[in-house]
C-alpha cells in the first residue's frame, strides 16, 4: 500500500526491496569477504574422480548431491562453493554468528576444516571442470493472452496501488463469513476484509507480516513471520486468533503461540485422538527452525513436541491416509536438505519419517498440494520450485511447476512445465469439464518472459494444456501467493494473485496489493 507521507515513501520503497527479495528463500550467510575458488585446473582422471568421491561424501551428507550441471561454473565458482566452504570450515570467516537453539548457545559452522586443502582443491576443481559456462534456457511459448477465461478485477481505493505492493497472504473467507476476501500487506503491516465487489469492510493493524491465515467456522487464526519478512534467526513469529467485526480487524492481546523462528504456516487437527483441537507448526526460520506440533492440554495450554528439528519447513498439509482417525503429516522443508516428507501417525505423540521426494539443493522448493489429479483414487502430488534469492540468482531451466503420480508404491514425475521461479501452483478444475487445470504464479519471472507472473494451463487430456496469460497491461509484476475458490458461488472457482511489486524509479508506476480474477 502506499504510504500516505511523502517522506516516508523512498523508506517503505527499500525496506520492502530487502523484504521481497528474501521472503521464504533459502539463506546462507555470507563472509565479509568473498574469497576466491582455488583454480580449476585438474591434472589428470584420477584427479577428476577423486573430486567428485569427495563431493559424493561431504556434500551429500547434507543434502541431495547437486549435479554440477545444475548451475553455471561463474556462479559455482563466486558464489556457491565459497558458501559451501562455510559449511565445511574451509572457507576462512569472521564474527561467526552466536545463535540459540534449544536453549543452548552454538556455532552454526565448524570451527576447523572437516577435509585437507588438497582435498577441497579437489571437490572444487571438478566442480569447475564439469559445470557448464552457461544453462540452456528453458523453451516454454508465450501465452494466450486475449482468451483469459477470467475477468481481471482490480482493488477499489488508491491507497490500495502503490510503487510497494506486497501481499505477504491472501484468502478467500468462505466459511466464517461466506463472501469475504481477506489480504495482508506485508509492507504496512495491514490486513483487510473485501467484499466480492472489491470494497473494503474492514481493516487492521498487525505486529508483523501475516503469511498464513487459518480460517475456521468460529475462529480465524493468523499466523505473523515476526517482525519483518527479512532472513533472521530472532523468534520473533507468533501464531495469534483474529477478531473481524464489522468496522475493524484486530488480534487478541494474548497470542495462542509466540517466540517462534519465523514460522510460515499452521493448521489444526486431533493429532493424538483425544477430542481436543492440537495444531501443526512450520517454523521455517533460517539458519534454525524446526517443525512443532502444540498439544492441547485444555484450558489453553498448550505443550511443545519437535517433530523434524531442522529449519526450512515451508508447507505442511494434514491428511489422515489409513482413515484411523489420527492424521498424518506431510511438509515440505525448502532448506538445504529440499524434500517431501510424510510423518506417520503412530499415536501418543509418536511420528514415523519416511521421505517421499527429494530435490537438489538448487531448485528452491516453493510450495506443494495433494491432489487426485488423475482420478484413481490416490493422492498425487502437485509441486512448483522457483525460489531464487539465494546465492544463484540466474534463471533455471528446471524451475517450474511438477505432477508426481502416485502409484501406490512411490511417486512418479508424469508432467513438467517450466516457469520460471515459480512460487505456487493450485489444481482445480476451472473450466468444469471435469478434469483438473492448473494455476500458477512466478515471483521470479524471467525479464524477457513477464508472463510467466500468473500462468492458467487448461486441461485438455493426456497431460496435454492450453496456456493463458494475464491480458496485456494488467498491472501484475510478480506473483507472491494466491488463492482459489468459488468466491462468487457460479459454481466454478476463482483466483486471487498477491503482487509482490517493488520499483525504486521516481516515475515508477503503482501497481495493485493484488488482483482478483473472476471466472467467466
Amino acid at each position: 500500500m502506499e504510504n500516505k507521507k511523502a517522506n516516508k515513501i523512498s523508506t517503505t520503497i527499500a525496506t520492502t526491496i530487502a523484504m521481497v527479495v528474501v521472503f521464504v528463500a533459502v539463506y546462507f550467510l555470507y563472509p565479509k569477504k568473498k574469497p576466491s575458488v582455488a583454480h580449476s585446473q585438474i591434472n589428470s582422471d584420477a584427479e577428476f574422480l577423486r573430486g567428485k568421491v569427495l563431493a559424493g561424501k561431504f556434500c551429500a551428507s547434507c543434502h541431495m548431491l547437486p549435479d554440477p550441471a545444475l548451475l553455471p561454473k561463474a556462479v559455482w565458482s563466486r558464489s556457491v562453493l565459497p558458501i559451501m566452504g562455510l559449511y565445511l570450515g574451509t572457507t576462512p570467516h569472521q564474527e561467526q554468528p552466536d545463535l540459540e537453539q534449544s536453549g543452548q548457545r552454538f556455532m552454526p559452522f565448524p570451527e576447523h576444516p572437516m577435509m585437507t586443502e588438497e582435498d577441497w582443491r579437489l571437490l572444487q576443481a571438478y566442480y569447475l571442470n564439469a559445470a557448464p559456462e552457461q544453462l540452456v534456457a528453458s523453451e516454454s511459448r508465450a501465452p494466450d493472452a486475449n482468451n483469459l477465461p477470467f475477468t481481471v478485477i482490480q482493488p477499489k481505493g488508491s491507497d490500495l496501488y502503490s510503487t510497494a505492493a506486497v501481499a505477504s497472504c491472501l484468502k478467500f473467507d468462505l466459511i466464517s463469513q461466506p463472501g469475504r476476501l481477506l489480504v495482508n500487506d506485508a509492507v504496512q503491516k495491514t490486513i483487510y476484509a473485501f467484499s466480492s465487489d472489491m470494497d473494503v469492510l474492514s481493516s487492521g493493524k498487525t505486529q508483523g507480516p501475516v503469511v498464513d491465515l487459518l480460517i475456521e467456522k468460529n475462529r480465524i487464526i493468523a499466523t505473523i513471520i515476526g517482525k519483518e519478512l527479512t532472513a533472521n534467526d530472532l523468534k520473533e513469529g507468533e501464531v495469534v486468533r483474529l477478531k473481524i467485526s464489522a468496522k475493524e480487524i484486530s488480534a487478541e492481546k494474548q497470542p495462542l503461540f509466540e517466540q517462534l523462528a519465523r514460522p510460515l504456516q499452521v493448521l489444526a487437527g486431533d493429532l493424538n485422538a483425544d477430542g481436543k483441537t492440537d495444531y501443526v507448526v512450520a517454523e521455517f526460520g533460517n539458519l534454525t527452525g524446526k517443525l512443532i506440533w502444540m498439544e492441547n492440554r485444555g484450558n489453553d495450554q498448550y505443550q511443545k513436541h519437535v517433530i523434524r528439528e531442522v529449519p526450512g519447513a515451508i508447507k505442511i498439509v494434514l491428511n489422515d491416509d489409513d482413515q484411523d482417525g489420527l492424521p498424518e503429516i506431510y511438509a515440505l522443508f525448502a532448506q538445504a536438505d529440499e524434500g517431501i516428507f510424510r510423518f506417520k501417525n503412530k499415536g501418543k505423540g509418536i511420528f514415523e519419517t519416511e521421505r517421499m521426494l527429494r530435490f537438489p539443493p538448487t531448485y528452491g522448493s516453493s510450495n506443494f498440494e495433494l491432489v487426485d489429479f488423475n482420478g484413481d483414487g490416490k493422492l498425487d502430488i502437485l509441486y512448483t520450485c522457483g525460489d531464487n534469492a539465494d546465492y544463484s540468482p540466474v534463471l533455471k531451466p528446471y524451475h517450474g511447476l511438477y505432477l508426481y503420480l502416485n502409484n501406490g508404491r512411490s511417486y512418479e514425475q508424469t508432467f513438467f512445465y517450466p516457469i520460471n521461479g515459480c512460487y505456487k501452483a493450485l489444481a482445480r478444475d476451472f473450466d468444469g469439464d471435469g478434469d483438473l487445470d492448473i494455476a500458477a504464479i512466478s515471483f521470479f519471472p524471467a525479464a524477457a518472459k513477464p508472463w510467466e507472473a500468473f500462468t492458467y494451463l487448461q486441461n485438455n487430456g493426456n497431460y496435454h494444456f492450453k496456456n493463458y496469460g494475464l491480458p496485456a497491461g494488467t498491472k501484475f509484476q510478480k506473483g507472491i501467493t494466491m488463492d482459489a475458490a468459488d468466491f462468487n458461488q457460479d459454481g466454478k472457482p476463482d483466483l486471487v494473485l498477491g503482487n509482490g511489486y517493488f520499483a525504486t524509479a521516481a516515475n515508477a508506476e503503482k501497481q495493485p496489493l493484488f488482483i482478483y480474477l473472476k471466472h467467466k
